[in-house]
């Protein structure tokens, strides 16, 4: 995690916190999903 704006830009906060938006169990797949998303983007963006 790189900190506030990227919690506050996928929608939680002290309003709805981690828990209630990924499922623990579903966390850790939904980091690799972001952190390809963020890695293919980057490549779209180079390319």
């Amino acid at each position: 995690m790189t900190g506030l704006p990227l919690i506050s830009r996928l929608g939680f906060g002290p309003r709805r916190p981690l828990s209630e938006v990924f499922p623990l169990d579903e966390a850790p797949a939904a980091m690799v999903r972001l952190a390809a998303g963020r890695i293919v983007g980057k490549a779209v963006l180079i390319s």
